[in-house]
């Protein structure tokens, strides 16, 4: 079960930088400048499918989908001779290598270390015993 949530999160993590690498690149020219709208939302994007892919698979599952993320990213730039379109070496493919790398390691490392937080009201139980310690009666 877990190789199969790892695997998942792997396939989600590559499908989504395959994804990042095409629409990161789509602009569009308002009021006299270029705002690189793919690249907003392909960084937005990021982090909600590695969130979810955290919440619903396993620590693990969420490391593989950043993996996943990082593979066609690394395999395109180490590959393709670059300057085209894909990833570009501009400020836009330039800002979604480095600004998406940071994305991914701090949503992972982020989702994978979110422990929930107690209610304050409640008291803290033995990790041990798992009972409720008491204080001990007078008499």
């Amino acid at each position: 079960m877990i190789g199969v949530r790892i695997g998942l999160g792997l396939v989600v993590g590559f499908l989504t930088g395959i994804a990042g690498l095409v629409v990161s690149r789509h602009e569009v020219f308002v009021a006299g400048v270029t705002w690189p709208w793919g690249l907003v939302v392909t960084l937005l994007a990021v982090p909600v499918v590695l969130t979810g892919v955290g919440r619903v698979g396993s620590q693990g599952g969420a490391w593989a989908a950043a993996a996943g993320w990082f593979l066609p990213v690394a395999l395109l730039v180490l590959v393709h001779p670059g300057g085209d379109q894909i990833p570009g070496q501009d400020t836009t493919g330039l800002a979604y290598l480095v600004l998406g790398l940071i994305v991914v390691v701090a949503t992972v490392v982020m989702t994978t270390t979110w422990q929930p937080v107690r209610p304050a009201d409640e008291p803290a139980t033995s990790a041990r015993s798992g009972s409720r310690r008491t204080a001990p009666r007078r008499r």
